[in-house]
């Protein structure tokens, strides 16, 4: 693959160039919004299989619908805002969320492991 890149990013850069008198042309303008329209199904079926395969509990259902109803508001009132810092913070919390989560599972099998241990011991001592 190493061997398109060159031809493939020199290709692009010809058509950077010209790219302004290349979208004068109603084709290439039609093609273009052929395009934004495959990009967006592309990325709604991403989400939606993306969705399927998370856990479903509160917290995702609720990061779900307040990303959603943000990007809504973002391009219904036309701010100028970034989806990348969507993104962005979305990883965060994403990372935040493993965080808390691992150590909750820590510290309940840790509970488990000396509840188990206390269970035992109570057991040997009412064989004796």
């Amino acid at each position: 693959w190493e061997y398109f890149t060159f031809p493939l990013y020199l290709f692009f850069y010809l058509i950077s160039l010209f790219f302004d008198q290349f979208m004068q042309f109603t084709i290439v303008q039609k093609a273009f919004n052929g395009i934004k329209c495959g990009v967006g199904v592309l990325i709604l079926n991403a989400g939606i299989k993306m969705f399927k395969k998370v856990p479903k509990n509160v917290l995702n259902y609720v990061c779900f619908f307040v990303t959603l109803v943000g990007m809504l508001l973002v391009s219904l009132f036309a701010i100028n805002f970034s989806a990348v810092y969507v993104i962005l913070f979305g990883g965060a919390l994403g990372v935040f969320i493993t965080v808390i989560n691992g150590k909750k599972e820590k510290n309940l099998s840790e509970n488990t492991a000396v509840n188990s241990a206390l269970e035992s011991k109570n057991e040997q001592k009412g064989d004796e």
